[in-house]
């Protein structure tokens, strides 16, 4: 597991041991790029092989522990939990039959089941401080989302099929926006490359944050730009598919069609994703 970078741990447990990884800085500063499953995860596995386990033993299951189907994002068993709250079904092991809940996040502690206000005729959500004049009563529609700090990484299909609902015009225009913003590239774009070439290039900005910004394609992260410091940094990053120039802009080079998801990440957890496509 880790948070902005920071702290990669990871911990493993045999019959015999119980041992924990740690990796980072002592002075707290990120590590972009360094996490427990690619960096602490794979220390534990080579420490555990190199220790002398003795004698298998048998492994019974321990009383009152039993495997039970569990729906995220609530973190409830399935069997206490409504099918349309239910975004994904896994299997974990639980004592006594208790599934603890997910807990609300710091930045948005109201509950995980949310309410979203639907214009029946148009299907477009709305909220009751701008519906249209002489418009029937909203449907009230309640349904789980993710913690914030997951957003990120959710995919569409993940997500509430109230959540994909456009927003009506009056609350379109009222509704707040995000703070960090990525500029440069626009959701549902479609790029093409210059005829003649075999690759693609834009050049993108995250707005709204005085914080390092991670940089996501697909869910890897591909680099990270600076502040507006007068010492910024500049860092090339290269690899077969994609080609970067980090500072304080991004330089995004892509090869090859397919749909991608483009997301900006700053160490307080504000972000946007843009989703779009090359041809």
């Amino acid at each position: 597991t880790s948070f902005g970078f920071r702290d990669a741990w990871a911990v493993g447990v045999t019959d015999r041991y119980t041992l924990g990884v740690w990796v980072g800085r002592p002075d707290g500063t990120p590590n972009p790029g360094h996490f427990g499953a690619n960096t602490a995860a794979p220390l534990v596995k080579d420490l555990l092989a190199a220790l002398d386990h003795g004698n298998a033993v048998a492994r019974p299951i321990p009383a009152g522990v039993s495997a039970q189907a569990i729906c995220w994002p609530l973190g409830l068993a399935a069997s206490n939990t409504e099918a349309a709250h239910c975004r994904e079904r896994r299997s974990a092991w639980t004592l006594d039959g208790a599934a603890p809940p997910t807990l609300p996040d710091r930045l948005h502690s109201a509950s995980l089941l949310a309410t979203a206000w639907v214009d029946q005729r148009s299907g477009q959500r709305l909220r009751p401080g701008c519906l249209p004049s002489g418009a029937a009563p909203p449907q009230a529609i309640t349904y789980a989302r993710w913690p914030t700090l997951l957003q990120p990484w959710i995919e569409t299909a993940q997500r509430s099929e109230v959540e994909r609902l456009p927003s009506g015009p009056p609350c379109a225009r009222q509704a707040p926006s995000r703070s960090l913003r990525i500029t440069g590239l626009e959701p549902g774009s479609v790029l093409h490359a210059v005829p003649g070439r075999s690759s693609v290039g834009v050049q993108l900005q995250a707005l709204g944050t005085t914080e390092p910004v991670h940089w996501l394609l697909d869910g890897r992260l591909v680099g990270t730009t600076q502040t507006l410091a007068p010492n910024a940094r500049r860092v090339e990053y290269s690899s077969p598919a994609v080609r970067m120039t980090l500072s304080l802009t991004l330089r995004l080079t892509l090869s090859g069609a397919g749909q991608h998801a483009l997301t900006a990440l700053d160490a307080a957890g504000r972000y946007e994703q843009v989703l779009f496509s090359v041809r």
